[in-house]
């Protein structure tokens, strides 16, 4: 008579379901994360909760700040807004010790939409 392989299988799937989930990089075999897309209306909130209409004028979240330049208009790509917030520069703070990656992702959707 044959062994069925239940145990064994359950096993393996227990082992190998959590490696699946975890998305892992951009398929270059880096084990960095991949970013996340972003949420535009979230980002408004980060938007204000980061204070950044107090530096910059945008439209979108009703901020008329002079101290950085005016995002009205800008045509930014996403991760090049992620990395300006992430790591500043040019006069801007970093913000990669104050905001999440969700939270990056979700302003850098936020001037990008408008």
């Amino acid at each position: 008579m044959t062994r069925g392989l239940g145990p064994a299988l359950a096993l393996g799937i227990a082992v190998l379901a959590p490696l699946a989930a975890c998305g892992g990089g951009g398929g270059d075999g880096s084990r960095e994360p991949a970013r996340a897309a972003g949420d535009a209306a979230a980002g408004a909130a980060v938007f204000e909760d980061a204070g950044c209409g107090g530096c910059h004028e945008f439209a979108p979240a009703g901020s008329s700040g002079t101290i950085g330049p005016s995002l009205d208009g800008a045509e930014l790509a996403h991760e090049a807004i992620v990395e300006q917030v992430e790591e500043g520069g040019g006069g801007m703070p970093a913000f990669a010790d104050e905001l999440t990656p969700q939270e990056l992702a979700d302003v850098a959707a936020f001037v990008a939409s408008g």
